[in-house]
């Protein structure tokens, strides 16, 4: 099996040789073919080493696969948990439309307040930008004693206001609508 990092087949290599195994190996067949199409002595010598060749292929590039990536595929499943934890999520957002056939937005969001300070702005960006101001709510998802205050909603974004009682209040979590 050869190393990850060998200089003969760095890593880059195996997404270029995985891309073009299928296409490499059809011509080479049909080289084959062709040039063994003249003698019967050719045409065994050429499919002996046709086939030792695509033996040695396909063994490397299965001793690739089964190494583990650097960096997790798209779709691919990874040993390590690329998840993120409830507690480190810092905005989800989802954008659908409603069955009257107004755009909806729906997010949550984490703000953690600087030290020291009783209040901080939230800027809700919207993209793609709604046709209209949206009508938008916002709601605590904490039990905590924070204010919320909607500031001067806009087609492409809104500014929330969060104002926090006591300083022992560090993190907090609200949840904002928007429909227009």
């Amino acid at each position: 099996m050869l190393p990850s990092d060998s200089p003969l087949f760095p890593n880059w290599h195996r997404e270029l040789l995985q891309t073009l195994r299928l296409p490499f190996w059809f011509a080479c067949f049909w080289a084959l073919i062709g040039v063994a199409w003249r003698t019967p002595l050719a045409s065994v010598v050429l499919l002996s080493i046709f086939l030792v060749l695509l033996a040695i292929i396909e063994w490397t590039s299965h001793q690739w696969g089964s190494q583990k990536a650097p960096f997790p595929s798209w779709g691919g499943k990874s040993e390590q948990s690329n998840e993120p934890s409830e507690e480190s999520v810092q905005q989800q957002i989802v954008r659908s439309q409603t069955t009257e056939g107004l755009d909806r937005f729906d997010g949550t969001f984490l703000v953690q307040f600087p030290a020291d300070a009783m209040t901080t702005t939230v800027h809700i960006p919207f993209c793609p930008t709604f046709e209209r101001v949206p009508k938008v709510q916002v709601f605590p998802m904490d039990k905590t004693n924070v204010t919320l205050r909607v500031l001067a909603p806009k087609m492409f974004g809104v500014r929330v206001d969060v104002k926090r009682s006591d300083v022992a209040t560090h993190r907090f979590r609200f949840a904002v609508v928007a429909e227009g």
